[in-house]
């Protein structure tokens, strides 16, 4: 394929169209141009991302999952499904090795030099660093919706366990009746 005759013929075929509709056609052509840049910029993500992505919503629905278990069986609650809303993503602290070096200078000050290197293990999937702790996610909200939530009083007991379990407001609590 000749792209000097698609070139040629794509410009006389340019310069024959009217000046309004060569504007038309150049900002239809921008827009395409940014909507393509848009869209191919959500998928330039790496996979090391999107598996750490996977592996938080893992943690994050494991997490609801034991709290439904835990409102369970609150008497009244009955069936219940929790959403939990984090502020911050669950962190992971890994271990380092610190070397320190001391140097005298020339001119006789001393010179400290520190050098921090991650301890690195061999996993079954590979090499990965040696986890210390994990920091889990602030949790910014949670609605519950259960069998007993018209009930006042369960409500309120689903209420208090959810604060005094994750340390948040009552406010950013909220109960709702199951439909039937």
């Amino acid at each position: 394929m000749d792209f000097s005759v698609i070139k040629n013929n794509l410009l006389s075929t340019f310069k024959n169209i009217s000046d309004k509709r060569k504007t038309l056609l150049v900002v239809a052509f921008g827009i395409l141009l940014m909507i393509a840049i848009c869209f191919s910029g959500s998928d330039s993500k790496s996979e090391l991302p999107k598996e750490e992505s996977k592996q938080q919503s893992e943690s994050d629905t494991e997490l609801a999952d034991r709290l439904e278990d835990f409102l369970k069986k609150i008497e009244g609650a009955g069936r219940v499904e929790v959403m939990l809303t984090f502020e911050t993503d669950e962190e992971k602290v890994f271990a380092k090795d610190t070397e320190e070096k001391e140097n005298i200078t020339q001119d006789g000050k001393n010179e400290i030099n520190l050098k921090n290197e991650h301890i690195i293990i061999e996993k079954e999937s590979g090499e990965g660093g040696l986890e210390i702790t994990k920091i889990y996610p602030k949790i910014r909200g949670v609605a519950i919706i259960c069998d007993g939530g018209n009930n006042a009083v369960v409500k309120s007991k689903i209420v208090s366990a959810v604060s005094a379990l994750f340390d948040i407001n009552t406010n950013k609590i909220s109960v709702s009746s199951m439909a039937a």
